[in-house]
């Protein structure tokens, strides 16, 4: 064997070795259901106390720039029970604040609302464009919202 030969030989083979190592590990969720999502929450959040619930609010408002808003509100709808006198209750503090996150959350990208998909299609935006004017622009607004309805309870509540 050329000595050429070999040395392309042991390159490929490095190759090989190295994208394997490289190569992503598939990691299995450790959430069976939305409950032990809630729970983990509960658990790293503190879902139990007002400021938990804003955490989690503004969490899956940034989710819901990725993820259908109507299905990741029905998630948390099975997440967490409404309850007759808590954080919980109906129309309660998490149920208006994950509306108004879920709502407007979603501009942070152009896919992340069903408005954006439809002018990226009739005025030829691309999703670069977007992310580099508008994204940051639409996260100010959106964690300026949350702040407001925050400050807004706090001082009414």
């Amino acid at each position: 064997m050329s000595k050429k030969f070999k040395l392309k030989v042991s390159a490929r083979l490095m190759r090989k070795k190295v994208k394997k190592q490289l190569a992503p590990q598939k990691k299995q969720c450790r959430f069976k259901n939305n409950a032990d999502l809630a729970v983990a929450l509960d658990e790293g959040i503190g879902t139990d106390t007002q400021n938990g619930v804003y955490v989690v609010g503004i969490i899956i408002g940034l989710l819901s720039s990725i993820v259908d808003n109507v299905p990741l509100v029905a998630a948390a709808m099975g997440m967490y029970e409404t309850t007759e006198a808590s954080l919980f209750m109906q129309d309660g503090t998490f149920w208006q604040f994950l509306a108004y996150c879920a709502g407007t959350g979603g501009s942070a990208l152009i896919i992340g609302s069903a408005a954006g998909v439809a002018v990226m299609g009739l005025e030829k935006i691309s999703f670069g464009w977007y992310l580099k004017n508008i994204s940051l622009l639409a996260l100010v607004g959106y964690l300026a919202g949350a702040g407001v309805y925050i400050l807004q309870n706090m001082l009414l509540a």
